[in-house]
């Protein structure tokens, strides 16, 4: 009895520390592909509202704020694992990164190992 206990102790110890495990960063081609698959809806940290980026191949970014119904372009390009964007509007330049746990993705800012997170990717 006592070594079942030990056993299914340990089995249960092993799946809770699976599923707490950090969020993977994406980088290369799996961070290119990922934001070039389709359009991006995520919801912004700071003022909870509702983006959506259309991320093209020809290195444009097409950027509409579902929330207040504003739009911008911008340039984009992949340095250092980061999608960094140069708007043409009023929007702010930054580079962003992904994080996928799971099927949830993230993003977020600053350093790959220790990211900011900016906002929840919808599904």
């Amino acid at each position: 009895m006592r070594k079942t206990n030990l056993f299914l102790a340990g089995v249960f110890a092993t799946i809770s520390v699976a599923a707490t495990a950090e969020p993977t960063v994406l980088i290369g081609d799996e961070l290119k592909t990922t934001f070039l698959a389709k359009p991006i809806v995520f919801v912004r940290d700071r003022d909870n509202q509702k983006v959506s980026w259309d991320v093209r191949p020809d290195g444009y970014l097409y950027g509409q704020n579902l929330s207040r119904g504003t739009t911008d372009r911008a340039k984009w390009e992949i340095k250092d694992d980061h999608l960094c964007v140069t708007w043409f509007g009023n929007s702010t330049n930054d580079c962003f990164g992904l994080t996928k746990d799971g099927d949830t993705l993230a993003l977020y800012t600053g350093d790959k190992a220790a990211p900011k997170h900016v906002g929840s990717v919808e599904k």
